[in-house]
């Protein structure tokens, strides 16, 4: 028989606790920017983009005008967000 691993067994990063979440959902500033510094990592890989400068070199930068709606998006779903 093959024995089945738990979900906080395979998990690789701590999950948010649900305690938080419920803080959250119900407006708590400190609870929301807990959640969104647990996406913050997340976020940040969304919004790097690929530019190149004058001389054609190309490099990676963050775009911080899709960073800022990314966080503003997360924050509107975590206030309407239903348990």
């Amino acid at each position: 028989m093959r024995k089945e691993k738990s979900n906080t067994q395979t998990a690789k990063f701590k999950l948010v606790p649900y305690q938080v979440i419920e803080e959250a959902v119900n407006g708590y500033p400190e609870a929301i920017y807990k959640v969104l510094d647990y996406y913050d990592r997340y976020i940040i890989t969304l919004a790097t983009r690929h530019y190149y400068d004058e001389s054609g070199n190309n490099y990676y930068g963050l775009d911080e005008e899709i960073y800022i709606r990314l966080k503003t998006k997360l924050m509107q779903a975590i206030l309407l967000f239903r348990l």
